[in-house]
């Protein structure tokens, strides 16, 4: 077992309820369904504070985890789009 193999586990985990929450709140709601990206942005929001107030991280080293986490995410995604593009098509870095 690898020392990722937990945190790769416990990440899929966080996607699929993620993706249950999004569903849930697009479809669910009394006043017609929430647009995802506000409900991302509250969600990330409060984890990023309960960062700060419940595990002692300080807020400036919790703001340079998330981004440096946004930043590889966002790596990999343009990654990924990357390698389905055709190659007339593929991004330049």
């Amino acid at each position: 077992m690898n020392d990722n193999e937990g945190l790769n586990e416990t990440e899929g985990f966080v996607e699929n309820v993620l993706d249950d929450l999004i569903y849930e709140a697009a479809e669910d709601s009394n006043d017609g369904p929430l647009a995802p990206g506000p409900v991302l942005i509250e969600m990330a929001a409060r984890a990023l504070a309960r960062m700060v107030l419940h595990y002692d991280f300080s807020p400036d080293e919790t703001i340079k985890l998330a981004a440096g986490r946004f930043a590889t995410i966002l790596h990999e995604q343009v990654e990924r789009l990357d390698a389905r593009l055709p190659a007339d098509l593929r991004l330049v870095e």
